[in-house]
């Protein structure tokens, strides 16, 4: 369960985060906060002191609580229109590697749904690759990949630092891509995931899952990424053709 003051401290990060608290612009008191999240002061003093470490509010003495001038991470889109615009999205993120290693299917976080798409046994060995994506500095999104042991051992840690995975595949390995099927959904926090992009555990993440194909429709590579809710907006265009 999100504690009392995380879950201000969520609601006051998206409140300044998408503009509805402009930079500069002067917060309530804690007073007033208490009031209006029915919670005490230490609760409210909690929260704030979360957003004044990432620099989201100045606290100035006598004076109140303020918006900071500057607000340090906007908010990030993630559009998933095609596979082009996916690498292009991956693109605007510093990438720390954090693990690259071989595993076996039963010690991933999905091992059900790499057994099926792979259709190897949970005993079989895939790669698999960690990495943590930052915005000056600020964990947005940690990312893991899974791949066959075939196309694991032709890639590099050197490679990763140079380029995203989907270019590696396709323009050092060769590998024409054919398409993909992806999900998006709410979940919690575990404490390692929770750990890595410095939030409290049971917080709000958005949860990806890509699945992608060769052109050949053989099975190539399973995504899945984790991302702090508040940095998270899904865009797209509407065809309205033939409504």
């Amino acid at each position: 369960m999100i504690s009392l003051y995380g879950r201000v401290e969520f609601i006051l990060r998206n409140k300044i985060l998408s503009g509805q608290f402009e930079a500069g612009e002067r917060l309530p008191t804690e007073g007033e906060f208490t009031k209006q999240f029915g919670v005490s002061k230490v609760t409210v003093r909690q929260a704030l002191a979360h957003l004044e470490t990432d620099r989201l509010i100045t606290r100035r003495s006598g004076k109140g609580t303020f918006v900071s001038e500057v607000i340090p991470v906007t908010k990030q889109f993630i559009i998933t229109n095609s596979i082009r615009d996916i690498v292009l999205d991956a693109q605007r993120y510093e990438v720390k590697l954090h693990s690259f290693q071989t595993i076996k299917v039963k010690d991933s976080r999905i091992p059900r749904k790499i057994q099926t798409f792979f259709n190897i046994s949970n005993r079989e060995e895939v790669l698999r690759i960690q990495r943590l994506r930052q915005l000056k500095g600020v964990p947005i999104y940690f990312l893991e990949n899974y791949l066959p042991q075939d196309i694991g051992n032709r890639i590099t840690k050197k490679d990763l630092q140079k380029l995203p995975l989907l270019k590696i595949l396709k323009d050092k390995l060769g590998i024409n891509i054919g398409g993909g099927d992806i999900s998006i959904e709410a979940v919690a926090a575990d404490p390692d995931i929770a750990n890595i992009l410095e939030c409290q555990t049971y917080a709000p993440l958005i949860f990806r899952q890509i699945h992608y194909r060769s052109s050949s429709n053989n099975p190539l590579e399973i995504v899945i990424n984790f991302m702090r809710a508040e940095y998270f907006k899904f865009q797209a265009s509407l065809d309205t053709d033939g409504f």
